[in-house]
């Protein structure tokens, strides 16, 4: 089971190519936001820059239209 199950995870990851790393914060937003499914962690990652004072600089008038 163990076996086939690391079987699963491995085709999984080469179907879904992530970056390694991103240029900067901006590149890993918008790689983020155009994800269909988010883990946990890329949830949080994503709240917590859109809390952010660089984020609301960018992007915050925005949200107002």
């Amino acid at each position: 089971e163990l076996k086939q199950f690391c079987i699963e995870i491995k085709e999984q990851e080469e179907k879904e190519i992530i970056p390694k790393y991103f240029n900067n914060q901006f590149d890993k937003f918008e790689y983020l936001s155009k994800k269909d499914k988010l883990n946990k962690e890329e949830q949080e990652w994503i709240k917590t820059f859109k809390e952010s004072r660089l984020y609301q600089e960018i992007y915050g008038d925005e949200e107002a239209i």
